[in-house]
């Protein structure tokens, strides 16, 4: 015969406070997993934003090269455009030029970016910081396909000699090309320096990597002689 009627019900009591403490901690744990987890996403957002305004101020020497070429673009397409209405036979020139093209790095929009910046700094940072590297994408694509113009005006420093009429119109849409295309990248280059200065993004300190007054195109057209 039991001598203690009440043992039963204090050792059901004891593994019930036992559970609750095994379910508490499980709970804790969990929650320092989740926050730990939260935390370090968060740091790795901050990581991302710094390597993105890094990318972002190098494009910003790009923009501001397209700025300090543009006007040489419009003399030098001026000059190509009235030497095709030269007489025959067409003398050829002795340097054209052509507008310089850098790389410059957008990696950093890529893999989980979007994702993570929605999450930790909300849908419309995410937006503008995508609408950034789309007009990224946008202006190298551009300044690539205006490099073609640029190469086949390469061939009017060859001596011509007679030219016969549809070259001669063929080139003279390869000026009008490359003048759109520089009218563009111009625009683009001043619009998104606005914005990535408003963004806090340093796009003034980098002194530009080429000095465009020593550029061919940038020096007066001549002629070859003889």
């Amino acid at each position: 015969m039991n001598a203690n009627p009440y043992a039963r019900p204090r050792r059901g009591r004891g593994l019930v406070g036992e559970f609750l403490v095994v379910m508490l901690g499980v709970l804790v744990a969990l929650a320092l997993e989740h926050w730990l987890s939260d935390w370090q996403e968060a740091r790795r957002a901050d990581d991302t934003l710094l390597a993105m305004h890094e990318e972002m101020r190098d494009f910003a020497v790009v923009l501001r090269l397209r700025q300090a070429t543009s006007p040489c673009v419009v003399q030098r397409l001026q000059e190509l455009d009235a030497h095709l209405s030269f007489e025959e036979p067409l003398p050829a020139i002795e340097a054209i030029g052509r507008t310089p093209y850098l790389f410059s790095s957008r990696s950093g929009w890529r893999g989980g970016a979007p994702e993570l910046l929605s999450r930790h700094r909300g849908p419309r940072q995410a937006q503008v910081y995508g609408e950034i590297y789309q007009g990224m994408e946008e202006f190298a694509l551009l300044a690539q396909q205006e490099q073609a113009n640029w190469a086949r005006l390469q061939t009017l420093q060859e001596a011509e000699g007679t030219m016969d009429a549809p070259r001669r119109w063929r080139l003279r849409e390869e000026i009008a090309s490359a003048r759109n295309a520089n009218l563009l990248l111009t625009a683009i280059a001043d619009q998104m320096l606005q914005r990535l200065a408003s963004m806090d993004v340093d796009v003034d300190s980098d002194p530009l990597p080429v000095d465009m007054r020593e550029r061919t195109v940038c020096q007066p057209m001549s002629l070859v002689e003889g």
